[in-house]
């Protein structure tokens, strides 16, 4: 996974497009939940043994870390294609040539009411609780 440093902006290299960004972030988001299915796959398996010790752990949780990056970065499991595809569609698209409104040059922007959310019953809307990010 690359990333644009400071200086690479700085340097006029052009950011990464948003579906840049949004694959790179669909790849990082798979590698996460595969290094979780390693960790728990790990603990499951027992600790004890003649080569337990600190050291085999922390090689052990790098190891795991490294192999969900591979696996994402692949593809083999698929989970950043789909992610990206699903977040794809919420996208903004961009306007088509012309105004920045999507209009001739010279039009002012095509405007709107604003966006609310959609009503559940009588004008309440639904609410659904955080638990932190735990």
């Amino acid at each position: 996974m690359s990333s644009v440093s400071p200086t690479t902006a700085a340097l006029g290299a052009p950011p990464p497009s948003e579906r840049a960004q949004l694959k790179q972030a669909a790849q990082a988001f798979e590698a996460i939940l595969v290094k979780q299915m390693l960790t728990s796959a790990r603990a499951a398996q027992g600790e004890g043994g003649l080569f337990s010790s600190q050291g085999l752990q922390t090689f052990n949780a790098m190891q795991d870390e490294r192999f969900a990056q591979i696996t994402a970065q692949s593809g083999s499991i698929g989970f950043a294609k789909m992610i990206e595809a699903q977040m794809a569609k919420r996208l903004t698209p961009l306007p088509p040539a012309g105004g920045a409104g999507g209009g001739p040059v010279g039009e002012p922007p095509v405007t709107g009411p604003p966006l609310t959310p959609p009503a559940i019953g009588r004008g309440t809307y639904l609410a659904l609780p955080f638990n932190g990010g735990t």
